[in-house]
């Protein structure tokens, strides 16, 4: 019940964000069967560089396939580490719903993110497939309507469980770390931006964990 409840939260915000027209599709119409084949097929093992990189590279198979069949504009941003650590290297994918505005700088982008690889001790099923799960069916609802006033963001990010990086780190050095997230800020999100009409960004939302529901004020 949590994960259907932030599922109609985000749908909700992104028909604020994205100013959509009456097109819109009820968001009941998310598919349970979608989410539990999802966690139970390519989100349900483990997705880690070194302990199963074979459940890693079919859940990127996944994830790309699934954007291009819903036809959005779809980039694998691969990155290194620090100083072309190989250990380090890793791919986002990335998905853009074209928006009416698209390529101007009337448009206000918004961005959905999750990530697809996992600690080397879990299967990841909450962190993070339920993030992905989730989001491969927003995409499924969202191209189902028609094409909305401003342009969508979907990431798929990389390396998103690397340890050793401090709050400080990121903060300071966000382009100097090799997490997908911030190599997709410096990388691709900012560059993006710079050629596409300079259009204003709004944010984005973060699929993390939201099979982990909790009420409580402040702390989802």
């Amino acid at each position: 019940m949590g994960k259907q409840l932030c599922l109609y939260l985000a749908f909700w915000w992104l028909q604020i964000a994205t100013t959509a027209s009456a097109a819109w599709p009820d968001v009941l119409a998310v598919s349970v069967q979608n989410l539990r084949e999802s966690l139970e097929g390519p989100f349900g093992v483990n997705r880690h560089h070194v302990t199963n990189p074979e459940g890693k590279t079919a859940a990127r198979r996944h994830i790309t396939e699934t954007f291009r069949r819903h036809g959005l504009d779809v980039t694998l941003q691969d990155f290194t580490g620090p100083k072309g650590n190989p250990g380090k290297n890793g791919t986002n994918i990335i998905g853009v719903k074209r928006g009416k505005l698209y390529g101007s700088s009337d448009d206000k982008i918004v961005a959905v993110g999750a990530h697809y690889d996992t600690v080397s001790t879990s299967p990841g099923v909450d962190d993070d497939g339920s993030g992905m799960a989730a989001m491969l069916e927003m995409v499924r609802v969202m191209t189902s309507c028609a094409q909305q006033k401003y342009s969508v963001i979907f990431v798929a990010f990389d390396h998103e469980e690397d340890g050793g990086v401090s709050a400080r780190q990121a903060n300071d050095n966000p382009c100097d770390i090799d997490r997908g997230a911030d190599d997709f800020v410096c990388s691709w999100l900012l560059p993006f931006i710079e050629s596409s009409g300079q259009p204003e960004f709004q944010g984005i939302f973060m699929l993390e964990t939201i099979m982990n529901y909790d009420p409580r004020p402040n702390v989802q």
